[in-house]
């Protein structure tokens, strides 16, 4: 029997989940670093997984596992999700509270999406700078998404300033379009 690396198990949570903002704030909350085995069981939960599955996947006790997180990750989740004076009635909580409070990423993370308005007339085009970004997850996710919006809304400040560019050289190029013609009439 090959034991999987820690590591690599219940690798689906990182796709879906804020872990290491959500590793961070849970170690304040329990006033010390994760552990590895809480780490790996917090994977478990977010990717879905029932403490009875994760102990299999992991080759432990189902009794074991659950003792051990309702000692530890359990705990640290209520305080992050200001739950403590709640009883966890299902394991279901923990993903339901954490997606709550932020920690679950936007069906968008990883996608480069933005809602740009242009208005193309005839002999122009005019588009709206982006005002709004949403993401679930804020802190480090916010953060980049912010960025993002900034190097939009400068691209297409950039863009409107080459629009009017062309627009004017259009306008000068017709003037000399109309000067030549001029100048071609016998008179």
């Amino acid at each position: 029997m090959t034991m999987i690396p820690i590591k690599e198990q219940f690798v689906e949570a990182e796709n879906a989940w804020d872990l290491e903002r959500l590793y961070t704030d849970l170690a304040e909350a329990k006033g010390r670093t994760l552990s590895p085995t809480e780490k790996l069981y917090l994977r478990g939960l977010l990717s879905g997984h029932s403490p009875a599955e994760i102990a299999e996947k992991c080759h432990k006790s189902a009794g074991g596992v659950k003792v051990y997180l309702s000692s530890t990750v359990y705990q640290y989740v209520k305080m992050l999700a200001n739950k403590e004076n709640e009883k966890l009635e299902n394991w279901t909580n923990i993903r339901k509270w954490l997606e709550g409070i932020g920690y679950k990423r936007s069906s968008l993370y990883g996608k480069n999406v933005f809602n740009l308005t242009c208005n193309h007339s005839t002999q122009s085009t005019q588009c709206q700078k982006i005002d709004n970004w949403n993401v679930n997850s804020p802190s480090t996710r916010e953060i980049e998404s912010k960025h993002e919006l900034e190097k939009a809304n400068l691209m297409i400040e950039q863009r409107n300033k080459e629009n009017e560019l062309l627009r004017q050289q259009v306008s000068d190029l017709r003037e000399i379009i109309g000067l030549l013609k001029k100048a071609e009439k016998p008179e």
